[in-house]
């Protein structure tokens, strides 16, 4: 390494030793400016933050939260500043060492590039370090909030022994506290080995002949603490973490982990202990080499009991029996996880049951069709018709960027309906410029609204049907989608779009210099200020986009990927889930994710706990924000009664949400998923079989849109919701439905094409799950396999006289794709439902519904309606109840 002379400094160090004395101040007032813009602005923003959370709840969600930042702040502040400072202030007290002792090459190389800056480092080290140290630990606001307020839970976790709220409270806690005291001490350790190795009071070519005794004792006390916390995260968090070890074929402690890295760990804190006594020793006795010695014997044990072991003891005693010696760790992971995600509240039972009772969910056959029919099946996916609706009842100024799929009562039938929201659109903006975007189009306009399961004679969505039945008070949708980071003032002098008025009192008055010098600040625009239009009767509404309003508002909970909107009352009210997770929950399989919209938070790290606790609403007029406590999964979720104690009155029991809300809940989606993911695996309560795989499922692959079948979704087919009727006397419900096949998601080969089973979410409960298993799915017992969704498209892809109108409608440029592979229940069979689609050229075309599909026993039937594709199938009426048979027709042969 060349030597750097002394015109050879750091660019910094250099910029900085060229310039003059007047320069220099000049610099520094410049900084100091600059900091002081950065800090004005972080303050408005606090300000601005409290002013907020004022109009959005009467909770003090904003004070307890920057409590518990300021009191995590101040301790790490404090104690590290203290700690590292010390440090170096020691290191810098002993001087320099005599001037003849020889400097090595980096030695050399470091002061020519430094200089004097080495004075300022070692003041200016310490200080950012600390700052550093404080905001990472002061993010951690949420561990320290838990800790305080967790509670036990009652439940024992076997082997590592404690509750398991001492694992979801307070081993976040302690993790936390050792990672940073670990890592100050290092911060501590370095600085003054700088400060040493400058002083050349320490030499690392020869540490115990040539360096000074006062210097190896001072980071010899370092060394010590640093020992002593390491002990401490050996037996407190490393121990513990055991329990969401992944190194087997499951989540949890098993053999290797409690034979082996839990001896290892023990001996590991002990060694650490007499590790941190021989070097506080050092103080007054000359012990390095046998410090030394320990701190080595140390390292070999950790590498060979953490690492190089478990893997032979794996090799050589687990694998050629895993299944005696692992059974008794599996059944702790079955039932860890099948309580950490709800599933054993699931109700499982076969599809063809030797009951007497009908089936819940069997359909009555209809007259004149060849199976039975159930009430309504969604014959429009709302994924695909963002475009259409935008097309067709697209508005100035807003965009249709999303739509949903909900149920309504339409004249006394329940039915399924599309709801799109004409969300502001920035991009669209007749005009720019500050004062049409924040004071002129500050809202959307209402709901596009369609029904789900017919459409026009041109196969075009009917909106003209439904005309009158959503009428709200209040179509201006002031909070909605795609406005994050888009601020609107109301009641200002310059009128709203179509002469809008907005009467609520919910936003942040404009009421004085400071809070429009805030909001200049924050957004980096004078026109706040300045602007003759914002009055003190002005209002500012912040954070109007659905996600970033809740996330600000509720930073504990994770949220769902698809808010819907809701018609009730009179009011558009926005519906999103809410969760609750963890990634400590003991023995609990992390969830597999799979299928998650990239938008979801459940995407957003990984964890083995998961609830759906809550939902929350948003009204999209006044933005008004509730967070509604569910009861089953609400009521049995320590995590959410812990922020219910930070938190007292943030939530609502969902006994006292609206009843017109209320009928619109659903299963919570992702939820569905993640469930629907982990029961692939964990509907086996049978560690023998839970560990050989021959009860294996994965979620059925989707087959994709495209009629070439080149488009396979990832992730599984997505739950489809519809209305069943019922033989249960609860009348129609709204129902998702998700079906298996045969095989495991860990391996691509072995899926099976046969239906092993599907699981039911009834939105109408919006809390029940229900799995339905077909007997004997790989065909053992001489029973009829039913197919899954990949016979059924293979059967449509097969099917000559479709391919020829495939072919037909794609003349001229068209597309043609499926719209969602529909399984119906329909008693002891089931049967599926596939639209087709056209969608001509053109950037202003449209998407037409041209034929619906329909599948059963190896058939297919077509038709442009349902009803019609069931009668084509033309099979014989299967065999019913005969409490439901005798309300049915006959079909036709």
């Amino acid at each position: 390494m060349p030597v750097a002379t002394t015109t050879e400094r750091a660019m910094l160090v250099s910029l900085v030793e060229r310039r003059s004395h007047r320069q220099r101040t000049v610099i520094a007032v410049i900084a100091v400016i600059l900091v002081g813009v950065f800090s004005l602005r972080a303050i408005a923003q606090q300000a601005l933050n409290m002013w907020w959370f004022r109009t959005v709840s009467d909770v003090p969600i904003w004070r307890t939260t920057m409590v518990a930042r300021l009191q995590l702040g101040a301790i790490a502040l404090v104690i590290t500043l203290v700690v590292t400072g010390a440090s170096v202030y020691l290191a810098n007290h002993r001087g320099a060492a005599e001037v003849d002792r020889p400097k090595g090459r980096i030695l050399k190389w470091y002061e020519a590039k430094m200089g004097p800056a080495h004075t300022w480092l070692t003041v200016a080290a310490p200080v950012l370090f600390a700052l550093w140290e404080t905001r990472r630990v002061a993010s951690k606001w949420q561990v320290w909030l838990l800790f305080r307020e967790g509670r036990p839970t009652g439940i024992e976790v076997p082997e590592l022994g404690g509750d398991v709220s001492d694992y979801l409270f307070k081993l976040p806690f302690w993790n936390l506290v050792t990672t940073w005291l670990s890592w100050m001490l290092v911060g501590a350790i370095a600085l003054a080995l700088l400060v040493y190795l400058v002083n050349r009071r320490i030499s690392l070519t020869h540490f115990v002949s040539r360096s000074d005794q006062r210097a190896v004792a001072h980071l010899s006390v370092l060394f010590g603490l640093l020992a002593f916390v390491k002990a401490i995260d050996f037996m407190v968090v490393q121990q513990r973490s055991l329990a969401m070890s992944t190194s087997g074929a499951f989540v949890g402690a098993g053999y290797t982990e409690l034979t082996v890295q839990r001896t290892t760990l023990y001996t590991l804190s002990l060694i650490a202990v007499v590790v941190g006594c021989l070097c506080l020793a050092n103080l007054r006795f000359r012990l390095r080499r046998l410090a030394v010695i320990a701190a080595a014997l140390w390292g070999v044990i950790a590498v060979v009991g953490l690492y190089l072991m478990p893997g032979i003891v794996t090799r050589l005693r687990v694998a050629p029996q895993e299944a005696i010696v692992e059974r008794p760790y599996v059944e702790n992971n079955l039932e860890a996880t099948r309580s950490a995600y709800t599933l054993n509240d699931i109700t499982e039972r076969s599809l063809v049951e030797a009951d007497p009772t009908p089936p819940s969910l069997y359909l009555p056959v209809s007259a004149g069709s060849a199976k039975g029919v159930p009430a309504r099946v969604p014959l429009l996916d709302p994924g695909p018709y963002a475009s259409t609706f935008q097309v067709l009842e697209g508005r100035t100024a807003v965009k249709i960027t999303n739509v949903d799929l909900d149920r309504y009562k339409i004249d006394g039938e329940l039915r399924p309906v599309l709801l799109a929201a004409r969300s502001s659109d920035a991009g669209g903006l007749p005009q720019g410029g500050w004062e049409q975007r924040h004071l002129v189009y500050t809202h959307g306009d209402g709901l596009a609204v369609a029904p789900a399961d017919e459409v026009r004679p041109d196969g075009r969505p009917d909106f003209e049907s439904l005309t009158g039945e959503f009428e709200v008070d209040h179509p201006e949708l002031y909070f909605g989608e795609g406005v994050k980071n888009w601020y609107a003032i109301v009641g200002t002098e310059r009128a709203q779009q179509n002469g809008a008025t907005f009467d609520a009192d919910t936003g942040i008055a404009m009421n004085s210099i400071w809070r429009k010098g805030a909001l200049a600040l924050t957004q980096g625009e004078l026109d706040p200020l300045v602007s003759d239009y914002v009055t003190d009767d002005s209002q500012l509404l912040y954070r109007r986009d659905i996600n970033e309003r809740l996330h600000t508002m509720a930073p504990f909970l994770k949220f769902g990927s698809d808010p819907y909107p809701v018609v009730a009352d009179g009011r558009i009210t926005w519906v999103i889930d809410g969760y609750t997770t963890s990634d400590t929950y003991p023995n609990s399989q992390f969830a597999n994710t799979a299928g998650l919209a990239p938008d979801s938070d459940l995407t957003q790290g990984r964890f083995n706990y998961l609830r759906a606790s809550v939902k929350a609403t948003v009204d999209a007029y006044d933005g008004t924000v509730t967070l509604y406590r569910t009861e089953r999964q609400g009521g049995d979720d320590p995590i959410l009664d812990a922020w219910s104690r930070v938190y007292p009155g943030a939530f609502t029991p969902i006994s006292e949400m609206p009843a017109g809300i209320r009928a619109h809940l659903r299963y919570p989606v992702d939820m569905l998923k993640v469930q629907t993911n982990m029961l692939g695996r964990y509907h086996v309560t049978d560690p023998d079989l839970f560990l050989d795989g021959s009860r294996n499922w994965v979620v059925s692959g989707d087959p994709g849109s495209d009629i070439e079948g080149s488009d396979p979704a990832p992730g599984g087919i997505p739950p489809v919701a519809q209305v069943l009727d019922t033989s249960t006397g609860e009348g129609p419900r709204w129902v998702g439905v998700r079906p298996f096949n045969l095989g495991s998601a860990a391996n691509a080969n072995s899926p099976r094409a046969a239906l092993s089973a599907f699981a039911l979410a009834d939105n109408d409960d919006g809390e029940k799950l229900e799995l339905l298993t077909v007997p004997s799915p790989d065909g053992s017992d001489g029973q009829t396999q039913i197919g899954g969704p990949s016979v059924v498209q293979a059967a449509i892809n097969g099917d000559t006289e479709l391919s020829q109108q495939f072919t037909l409608l794609s003349a001229g440029g068209s597309t043609v794709r499926f719209g969602a592979m529909t399984l119906v229940p329909n008693g002891k069979d089931v049967l599926y439902v596939r639209p087709v689609y056209v969608t001509a050229n053109g950037p202003d075309a449209t998407q037409q519904l041209v034929e619906v599909l329909a599948y059963a026993d190896g058939l297919v039937g077509r038709g442009s309606t349902l009803e019609e594709a069931l009668n084509n199938l033309r099979q014989p009426v299967a065999t019913a109840p005969e409490t439901v048979a005798a309300d049915a027709g006959t079909p036709d042969g």
